[in-house]
């Protein structure tokens, strides 16, 4: 969610169209082949976000919070109806087949 990375507002364009003054350009999740890599996650994680009626942020929390209870994840907001949907995490169960892409891309000790 850093950033705007896996939301709609999340850039399309490579990492030479940002403004010099974005902070994306020395960001190494928007560099190189990183950023595109980065969008065919967010793409699965749309799709999984799409199947269980969930908005983004929330089907990323709902993954991070099925790691177990050593992470807590403390989303920013910029206003309560982004508090209320991030909460809502809290009640989403993802299935194996849904917590899968993002365990191989995030493998646990890694």
């Amino acid at each position: 969610m850093h950033t705007a990375a896996i939301t709609h507002s999340r850039p399309s364009g490579a990492i030479g169209q940002f403004v010099p003054s974005d902070l994306r350009t020395s960001n190494p999740r928007f560099m190189g082949g990183n950023l595109e890599h980065n969008r065919r996650l967010a793409d699965q994680l749309a799709a999984i976000a799409a199947e269980i009626d969930a908005a983004l942020a929330q089907a990323a929390l709902a993954w991070l919070l099925a790691q177990g209870g050593f992470i807590a994840p403390i989303p920013g907001t910029t206003c309560v109806a982004q508090i209320k949907e991030n909460t809502g995490a809290d009640e989403i169960r993802l299935n194996n087949d849904q917590l899968s892409p993002g365990s191989a891309a995030c493998p646990r000790g890694r």
